[in-house]
């Protein structure tokens, strides 16, 4: 289960190939089923891997969803650091949806159009878990920063039968795509200090949640 912007590519290419039957769950030609019509697909536990941008709540209320044949990797991500890449994806992705209408939209103004808390929501916060302990039950949880140690550390765990590659999370974006001309990537120092006021007040808890995972051993 990946959040959006938070490694799940890097993560997917490592290793999905280590299974066989994988279910890519994502919109456009990259997927094999739209995240909205996951709740349409049969007999998932056919599959050795689901991947992609589900939700918590997508994945067990699913009529054939089993807890006991499911086990759960995810990665957050510091939130300021993730709608920083989003603006920078979907800025340098001409094919994004929101791509056009994103070049007439500064960098401020879409850091405040940000759902509040969204990967904790995404992990299914409020309906599912109320602290980080119970989340962490629920799931194998990681941070960006040690995602690389987590994964292969979830694994060999999980899986221990199979030859597991070494995992390094790459920058996607940079590598896979370029800003149209006139335009560059964004980093922290496009961000008003009032606004990242703003956005910390925001995702307060994603920023802790972040800080939960980074801190796991």
């Amino acid at each position: 289960m990946y959040i959006s912007k938070c490694g799940g590519f890097s993560l997917s290419q490592n290793y999905v190939f280590l299974f066989s039957n994988v279910l890519r769950v994502r919109g456009g030609n990259l997927g094999d089923v739209h995240p909205l019509d996951f709740h349409t697909v049969g007999e998932i536990s056919k599959f050795g891997v689901i991947v992609g941008h589900l939700t918590y709540k997508q994945l067990v209320t699913h009529p054939e969803y089993k807890p006991d044949d499911v086990s759960i990797f995810t990665v957050v991500r510091n939130p300021i650091d993730r709608i920083i890449s989003l603006y920078n994806f979907i800025l340098s992705n001409k094919h994004h949806p929101k791509h056009l209408a994103i070049r007439e939209t500064s960098f401020n103004e879409f850091s405040l159009t940000i759902p509040e808390n969204s990967q904790a929501k995404i992990l299914g916060y409020g309906d599912y878990w109320t602290s980080f302990e119970e989340v962490n039950k629920l799931m194998f949880l990681a941070s960006t920063e040690n995602s690389e140690r987590k994964v292969k550390e979830y694994f060999k765990t999980q899986f221990p039968q199979l030859n597991i590659p070494d995992f390094k999370r790459l920058n996607v974006t940079k590598e896979r795509f370029s800003v149209p001309d006139g335009f560059y990537f964004v980093s922290r120092k496009e961000l008003d200090s009032s606004i990242l006021d703003t956005l910390k007040e925001k995702h307060k808890l994603d920023f802790q949640l972040h800080n939960f995972a980074n801190q796991l051993s």
